[in-house]
C-alpha cells in the first residue's frame, strides 16, 4: 500500500506501523475499503488484486464461513473480470457493513478491543 510514497517518507513509515499494529479483523475492513474504492473507480487490476488478497487470507480451519466467503469472493472476481463493477461493489459493500458491525460488537464486548 505504501509503494506510491517514498520509502523513507514519515507518512509511509507511520502507515506501515499502523497496519502492522492492526488486528486481523481491522485489516479485513481496510482491505474491504480499498476494494470498494477500486470498484467505484472501475480499477479492474486493483479490484482483482484486493479480492485475490481476501481469498488468500481466508482461514479454512476457522469453520464454514471461510468456504462461504470464498464462494462470494470468487463470484465478485468473475463479475469484475466481466466488467460488472456495480454487482461486485454492492456485494462487497454489504460484506463491509456486516463485518464492520461485527467488529464493533466484538469491541464492545471485549475490554481490550477498544484499544488499537
Amino acid at each position: 500500500m505504501s509503494q506510491a510514497l517514498a520509502p523513507n517518507a514519515p507518512s509511509s513509515l507511520y502507515r506501515e506501523q499502523e497496519i502492522q499494529a492492526m488486528r486481523p479483523e481491522q485489516l479485513v475492513l481496510v482491505t474491504y475499503r480499498i476494494g470498494l474504492k477500486a470498484l467505484r473507480k472501475r480499477d479492474r487490476r486493483l479490484a482483482i488484486r484486493v479480492l485475490s488478497e481476501l481469498v488468500s487470507g481466508l482461514n479454512f480451519e476457522a469453520g464454514e464461513i471461510a468456504g462461504r466467503l470464498l464462494v462470494l469472493y470468487d463470484y465478485m472476481l468473475r463479475q469484475v473480470r466481466e466488467g460488472r463493477f456495480d454487482v461486485a461493489e454492492k456485494m462487497l459493500s454489504e460484506l463491509h457493513d456486516t463485518w464492520e458491525k461485527a467488529v464493533e460488537a466484538e469491541n464492545a464486548r471485549s475490554p481490550s478491543g477498544s484499544s488499537g
